[in-house]
């Protein structure tokens, strides 16, 4: 059945709910405490939290999977990725979906109870098609790797970085498992990043030259994988030195490489809250502050594939429905680094999928290429437009990876005046400064500056690990295994840990967004109470215990064990 925000009865607004509020919210009880404040970012592909095929039964978790997850084979992480040169019945059942079409082994996912279209809303693509219901819960082990983490920043600072010629000699054998890696080489590579924060970019490269043959291979326990990640993304720091600027853009992708993303974003929905947190929670800040408005413009700076904005726009076509209102039109424009396969297929889906709702619906691709900032300007605004703004730490990535830039895109939109701004934090900046794992001894916190590359670094490595290790307990409860965490790994949290420790090094670490945003005169706008119970159904019908969502700060954090995933707040100017 579906949930609304409580409103007055005589109010039959375009974009009002109808009065339906769901009276019961299910949820499992999460273990773990929130603790530090992060994907999407482009993680987050939306999927309705109101959405009937959701599964409401956590399903029991192996309390060793934490410790003891499946080791990937060499042969996995070959020079050329592993992906299959065509793709899979369950790809192309994910691709059709995505495009609005139907069949394809996709049965289960049919939804009859949907408004009257000839396509389907995004989220449907992304439900599960083989869920594994489970009336057991389970409650998690204590975090794996937090007293690894305080032990290893703690040594950190016990006396100067040290480097001894000998220790280069390398492993006769490149590791088969997890077996050979432990704390001494988590030292290293944060070693390796307080090194390259010091301009003493040798040393880093002999620190990394020692950790070639232990992180050569993402396998074993998820702080491992994610250490592997790390290596790689300093070692490209490190080739890419002397470079004019360096540039964390990713390749374009050839049509297979969209198949695989694809399908990746339909995994990652189906295993973890994250993607589904973090749409619904800035579509209902959006539908909330353009209630009674009859011409939308949405800018957003961080589209993906376009999937939550399709949820949106069927939250509206069922609200006008609902509400027997015609539904204001809608202008949308995506700022890109530039016009690909991907950009197209994103615009085309929203165009066929906004049609078959009946809504008016136009999009426009911004391409911002070397003016930076300053493409911005091309934005055609109307007087008579709502606008609404959506961006997240990768679409600053766009400008340049500086303060400079970031307050030059702050002021940009403070121009514009938008009715609100929704920020979505994916990435280790959701965490709540000052970091519990700075390194340092507490007698010497205070002294040091809030934000460095190795605070942001070290936040990453614990952030992605978190991230990883509720992949690896949740999969097994729906019934995926190695193939779909792996695919989930390389080709979306690889590229985000690449992308965002060059911008750690360009921005010092971690931005403090918060203040950032009060220093642009922006103003915090709290949260509904609707969203937030609403945030709290959707998170307790997770598959494995752990997850909990909490206010904090103006923000609207989804954590797991403690650490935190995904923040989402929202502004005004």
């Amino acid at each position: 059945m579906k949930s609304s925000k409580v409103g007055s009865p005589q109010v039959a607004s375009p974009l009002a709910k109808p009065q339906q509020l769901q009276n019961q919210v299910e949820h499992a009880d999460a273990a773990g405490a929130l603790e530090d404040a992060i994907f999407a970012s482009a993680f987050y592909e939306p999927t309705s939290v109101l959405d009937p095929h959701l599964s409401s039964s956590p399903a029991a978790s192996d309390p060793l999977l934490l410790l003891d997850v499946p080791v990937f084979p060499h042969s996995c992480w070959d020079v050329d990725p592993p992906l299959s040169s065509s793709p899979s019945s369950d790809d192309w059942d994910s691709v059709t979906w995505f495009l609005g079409g139907g069949g394809g082994g996709g049965g289960d996912r049919d939804d009859p109870a949907l408004p009257p279209s000839s396509y389907k809303p995004f989220h449907q693509f992304l439900d599960n098609h083989a869920l594994v219901s489970s009336q057991a819960t389970s409650v998690l082990p204590p975090f794996p790797f937090s007293d690894a983490f305080s032990q290893v920043t703690m040594d950190l600072d016990k006396g100067p970085c040290s480097f001894d010629p000998a220790a280069q000699v390398l492993p006769s054998a490149p590791p088969t498992d997890g077996s050979t890696f432990d704390d001494v080489h988590l030292i290293q590579l944060i070693r390796a990043a307080q090194a390259v924060e010091a301009n003493d970019l040798p040393h880093a490269s002999a620190i990394l030259a020692r950790l070639n043959q232990p992180l050569a291979t993402p396998i074993g326990r998820p702080v491992q994988r994610v250490a592997c990640y790390f290596r790689e993304a300093l070692q490209s720091l490190l080739n890419a030195h002397g470079q004019q600027r360096h540039t964390a853009a990713e390749a374009l992708l050839s049509p297979l490489d969209i198949v695989h993303k694809i399908t990746a974003y339909r995994d990652l929905s189906d295993i973890s809250p994250v993607p589904q947190f973090a749409s619904f929670t800035a579509n209902q800040a959006i539908l909330e502050a353009l209630d009674g408005s009859r011409s939308v413009h949405l800018i957003d700076f961080d589209i993906g594939l376009g999937g939550q904005w399709s949820s949106f726009m069927h939250e509206v076509a069922e609200r006008c429905h609902a509400a027997r209102a015609s539904p204001p039109s809608i202008r949308m424009t995506a700022v890109v680094a530039e016009e690909s396969l991907e950009t197209r297929l994103s615009g085309e889906n929203l165009r066929d999928f906004a049609r078959g709702l009946g809504l008016e619906f136009s999009i426009k691709f911004l391409q911002v290429g070397s003016p930076g900032v300053s493409a911005l300007e091309a934005i055609p605004l109307r007087t008579c437009d709502s606008v609404a703004i959506s961006f997240s730490p990768a679409s600053l990535r766009l400008f340049g990876d500086t303060l400079e830039t970031v307050a030059r895109f702050l002021r940009f939109i403070r121009r514009v005046s938008p009715r609100v701004v929704v920020f979505v934090d994916t990435e280790p900046s959701c965490r709540t400064p000052p970091s519990t794992y700075s390194g340092l001894p507490p007698a010497q916190q205070q002294q040091q500056p809030q934000q460095s590359f190795r605070r942001g670094f070290t936040a990453g490595l614990e952030h992605y690990t978190a991230l990883l290790a509720s992949l690896d307990a949740a999969a097994p409860a729906i019934g995926y295994g190695d193939d779909q965490v792996w695919r989930i790994e390389r080709l979306l949290i690889r590229p985000r840990v690449l992308a965002s420790v060059v911008a750690a090094l360009s921005l010092g670490g971690s931005p403090p967004w918060k203040q950032l945003f009060e220093a642009a005169a922006m103003k915090p706008v709290p949260f509904s109470e609707f969203t937030e119970s609403q945030a709290e159904w959707l998170t307790g019908r997770a598959h494995v215990n752990g997850f909990k969502v909490a206010r904090r700060d103006w923000s609207m954090v989804l954590s797991w064990q403690g650490k935190d995933l995904a923040a989402t707040s929202v502004w005004r100017c």
